[in-house]
């Protein structure tokens, strides 16, 4: 299952605004807030550099 640039965007928001709630709530603490928060674009990074490196062959 492959997702597109669009779909790529809509997930990155969504897990962003996720954590922001589960940080508003004191659930997640400021530095795993940060570092999730970096992981989670890095793996969207990430997959829009394969999806650019895909359509590139």
């Amino acid at each position: 299952m492959f997702l597109n640039e669009k779909e790529i965007v809509f997930v990155d928001q969504y897990l962003q605004h996720a954590l922001a709630i589960l940080y508003q709530g004191g659930f997640v603490s400021h530095e795993a807030h940060i570092l999730y928060s970096r992981m989670i674009s890095a793996v969207s990074e990430g997959y829009q550099a394969y999806l650019d490196y895909v359509k590139g062959r």
